[in-house]
């Protein structure tokens, strides 16, 4: 079996040359060129229209809306609010972890409950001098792969994305 490349999306209409943008119907062919390689052709609707009826075998699709990339800052931001949030104790392990090395908590102390024996790492926010305990927990402890996947949900979604 053969394994078919089909080349990307052309930026343009291959008849008109109308940019093809985020969230426009568009409609592809492919042709066999000169040395056996397959040359792709995307035409906006309007052209489409007009050239259609020569065609048997093509495909419709719509060009997905651009998503704005989300900064550092927003990311930061998002897992500062998690960590707050605190209902994972691994999940805040982590996030505390990573915001001390994006350089938004430092580490300040090691700290005992007196009641129970729990351990707590205390940072501080570098930003407002908000100090956040989070439970010390053993690296063997974590999930590694379940903690990845439901942070990198939670903070995938963060700000209505």
């Amino acid at each position: 079996m053969k394994k078919i490349e089909i080349p990307r999306r052309n930026r343009s209409c291959t008849q008109g040359k109308e940019s093809l943008m985020p969230e426009m119907e568009y409609c592809s062919i492919l042709l066999e060129a000169p040395k056996g390689e397959l040359q792709r052709q995307d035409y906006c609707m309007a052209c489409w229209e007009q050239i259609a009826p020569g065609h048997h075998t093509f495909w419709k699709s719509k060009i997905p809306p651009k998503v704005e990339p989300k900064t550092a800052k927003e990311r930061d931001d998002r897992a500062l609010d998690l960590l707050k949030e605190g209902a994972d104790k691994a999940e805040m392990f982590v996030l505390a972890l990573y915001l001390v090395r994006k350089k938004r908590l430092a580490w300040r102390q090691e700290m005992i409950r007196e009641e129970d024996s729990a351990t707590f790492d205390l940072y501080e926010d570098l930003e407002t001098e908000e100090m956040h305990a989070v439970p010390k927990i053993s690296l063997t402890e974590i999930e590694t792969d379940k903690v990845q996947r439901v942070l990198a949900e939670k903070l995938k979604y963060a700000h209505g994305q």
